[in-house]
């Protein structure tokens, strides 16, 4: 992450842009289309990971009661 936080830097700052006035309807799409990429496997792990805890806790907490 660090790696492209420091590619974004140097195409932000050191490039000079034509037209500061603002971004263009195409950049706001593409960039929420980069986020949701990264946000939806994100949300789905974090998903999964918690069906599974809750599986897993039931399985331990009948285990516990069967000793």
């Amino acid at each position: 992450m660090h790696v492209f936080l420091q590619s974004w830097f140097i195409l932000c700052y050191t490039i000079p842009m034509k037209n500061l006035q603002g971004f263009t309807l195409l950049e706001l799409i593409i960039t929420i289309a980069i986020l949701l990429i990264i946000i939806v496997p994100a949300l789905n792990m974090l998903y999964f990971s918690a069906t599974t805890n809750q599986a897993a806790q039931a399985a331990l907490d009948a285990s516990i009661d069967l000793q």
